[in-house]
């Protein structure tokens, strides 16, 4: 029977700034300023409540604010080089909803 105990959290639950990536073409996409696109994942890092999944296997979107407005992030973790990679950064004029697993 598996352990009650509670489990350590994975190490994406908590990187450093320099765990941190964003690829080529979601800087390419979102047109943003490199100081703003540097700023929106060094918040990723500092997420308080993240919603990153216990296993990282799948994507996921992360909600980021950062000077008061609020940015959609396409995440995954690259388990090789120990990063979170970030492949879309989404403005608030093109935030989806996300969909709710139940």
């Amino acid at each position: 029977m598996p352990s009650r105990e509670k489990q350590e959290d994975p190490w994406w639950f908590s990187p450093s700034v320099f765990q941190m990536i964003a690829t080529d073409k979601a800087i390419r996409r979102c047109q943003l300023s490199s100081l703003l696109i540097q700023k929106i994942l060094s918040t990723l890092a500092k997420a308080r409540y993240p919603t990153r999944p216990k296993r990282a296997r799948k994507n996921w979107v992360e909600n980021v604010c950062v000077d008061g407005t609020m940015y959609q992030l396409n995440c995954y973790v690259d388990e090789n080089t120990k990063m979170i990679v970030t492949t879309d950064i989404r403005p608030p004029k093109e935030m989806r909803r996300t969909q709710k697993h139940t």
